[in-house]
């Protein structure tokens, strides 16, 4: 799984909009980000980076530390028992919340556009097997799992009832009908010159047929 949401990250961060090239905010990759999702920035713009650099100098780091504290506390078996505790709470917490930004968004938006029918469906089924799978196996699952498991798929039948609520029929784009207009040629003006001579016998300038007369 990891290495699959890793590359999801590499494919988004290829196929973000380019920055314009006649300036102005349009192509910018979180243009809007100043609003924020709820009304305010996020601190840094943490995950909202221009650079993609940025992105993966924080996986990295976030992976260091991670085996620094492993390293560190397993030496303490007292605090590393809580250490890891901690680690899966957390980490069962961001699983769980995973479809609130789309639920926020669709709120937003009052529109389901972008979320595939495919993927909340894989969503709704494997989180409904999941919570059948903790509530009905023999062996002993711990109540963060269940909790975890019942909020996430509240959160994935919401996301369903937006769809069925947001999502309405596109309709074809109509094709304006304009009046044929028969084309005629511009009318050319056409201008006579003469040419007279003067009292010395000299040719005069051309002038127009008006001025000749």
């Amino acid at each position: 799984m990891v290495i699959v949401q890793i590359a999801l990250l590499k494919v988004a961060l290829d196929y973000r909009p380019p920055p314009p090239t006649k300036g102005g905010e349009a192509g910018l990759p979180f243009a809007g980000a100043d609003d924020g999702l709820m009304g305010f920035q996020r601190p840094y713009n943490f995950w909202q980076w221009r650079s993609p650099r940025r992105y993966w100098h924080a996986i990295m780091y976030f992976a260091a530390g991670l085996v620094f504290l492993e390293l560190l506390l397993s030496q303490m078996p007292g605090l590393y028992a809580v250490y890891a505790n901690t680690i899966g709470c957390i980490g069962l917490g961001v699983e769980a919340t995973l479809p609130i930004p789309q639920i926020l968004v669709n709120m937003r938006s009052k529109s389901s556009k972008g979320l595939r029918l495919s993927v909340l469906a894989a969503w709704i089924g494997g989180d409904t097997m999941k919570l059948f799978w903790f509530f009905t196996s023999k062996s002993e699952i711990p109540w963060s799992f269940k909790i975890s498991g019942m909020f996430q798929a509240s959160c994935d039948f919401f996301l369903g009832f937006q769809y069925l609520l947001y999502n309405s029929p596109e309709e074809p784009a109509q094709i304006k009908e304009h009046p044929m207009v028969e084309w005629e040629a511009p009318k050319s003006t056409t201008r006579s010159h003469s040419r007279s001579l003067t009292p010395t016998r000299r040719p005069a300038p051309f002038v127009g047929a008006e001025e000749a007369k």
